[in-house]
């Protein structure tokens, strides 16, 4: 029993030593990248504001400009509050990890590469607003007694669900499983009844004023407003190139036909998405995730919940991280059977499944290679190496 509790300690270990020094090399690119002048996509997402009125994903931005205008602040503050952000999320995933008895399953889902080592192989990934999404659902499941059971927490949760979902839509993705939840925690009592009454509330409020703003024209004179205003106070020109500024401009329709002729493009092969899909549920299946039928059900919802992002948009992988996520610290949460009943030398496999697969965030063609060991463990030592000079 002794020696048990001993190896796990030095299991505990080893999973903190690991995530510590994939994820201090992670943190360190961003910030040298932001202090450079940052990146079409991951710094200028966060800078969308509402200087210029009501726009999707303006609320972060207009929040962040109230410190300073300058760019040696801002983009100094926002690496360090995104990564902040991301260590929170990290050690919310391991508390919880820790907090129930896990099996063997428990870390290939913790090691799974959709899952928290989605944005390591592929970090054009990381730093988008789902981590916002992600921490909210994050404090939930952490504190779900505390928040459902006293207002004032229920209230301050609702607002950080909604500066999440005001500083971008895809934030909207995390309802499912906020509903289900609140559901398992308090099932059909008059207090689910009245918390599922407030966040529908909310969340109908949220996608009516995301979908007032439709004009193009009234998105592009916005977003060269902004771009104007960056422009002027120091921030790089490259900000406002391709990224994503321009698809600020773009309305329901025009995205859809972006993505549209992505998927009719010969020379990418969105169909391999449904495999990585396949691959990364595959722990969930070994693990009798999917034998409780309100699981089943909130999966079922949750994908069918999903397909219009799959539909007018083409960052396939996003999706399908935010959909592991949310099954992972499910799985994390619930009681399992026969907890370690299983051989240690089985943990070998975790590494070879860590490496079987990548899922880059967008766009799969021919000269991506998803789906190989070697490549994929040479890759991912060779970055570690290069960063740490090994």
């Amino acid at each position: 029993m002794q020696s048990d509790k001993k190896l796990l300690n030095i299991k505990n270990i080893i999973i903190f030593s690991i995530f510590a020094i994939v994820y201090f090399q992670f943190f360190y690119s961003y910030h040298k990248m932001s202090i450079l002048g940052g990146n079409s996509f991951t710094t200028s997402d966060w800078l969308i504001n509402y200087n210029y009125g009501f726009i999707r994903r303006g609320m972060f931005g207009t929040i962040l400009f109230m410190f300073s205008n300058n760019p040696n602040v801002i983009l100094n503050i926002l690496p360090f509050t995104l990564n902040l952000i991301y260590f929170i999320n990290i050690l919310l995933v391991l508390k919880l990890f820790l907090k129930e008895k896990q099996n063997l399953i428990s870390y290939f889902i913790l090691f799974s590469p959709a899952f928290l080592f989605f944005p390591i192989f592929d970090p054009s990934a990381g730093y988008r607003k789902e981590i916002l999404g992600i921490l909210t659902v994050n404090i939930l499941i952490n504190f779900k007694k505390e928040i459902l059971n006293k207002t004032s927490y229920l209230i301050l949760f609702h607002l950080l669900f909604l500066f999440a979902i005001f500083s971008h839509e895809v934030n909207l993705l995390f309802l499912p499983i906020i509903f289900f939840i609140v559901f398992n925690e308090t099932r059909l009592s008059n207090k689910f009844k009245k918390i599922l009454v407030s966040i529908t509330s909310i969340s109908i409020l949220c996608v009516v004023s995301i979908l007032q703003t439709t004009s193009e024209s009234e998105l592009s004179q916005k977003r060269n407003s902004m771009c104007e205003d960056l422009i002027n106070w120091g921030f790089s020109d490259y900000l406002c190139g391709f990224g994503s500024f321009d698809f600020l401009a773009w309305d329901t329709k025009a995205n859809y036909y972006f993505s549209k002729q992505n998927y009719l493009d010969p020379n990418q092969s969105y169909e391999h998405y449904l495999y990585l899909f396949f691959l990364s549920l595959l722990p969930f299946v070994f693990g009798n995730f999917f034998k409780n039928k309100y699981l089943r059900l909130y999966v079922i919802i949750s994908i069918i919940f999903t397909i219009p992002y799959f539909v007018i948009a083409v960052d396939w992988g996003r999706w399908i991280h935010i959909l592991i996520w949310c099954y992972s610290i499910l799985y994390f949460d619930m009681k399992k059977t026969n907890s370690n009943n299983y051989s240690n030398i089985l943990f070998l496999l975790v590494p070879v499944y860590l490496f079987l697969f990548n899922i880059p965030h967008c766009c799969i063609n021919e000269g991506n290679l998803v789906i190989n060991l070697t490549n994929n463990f040479q890759i991912f030592i060779n970055k570690i190496a290069e960063f740490y000079r090994v």
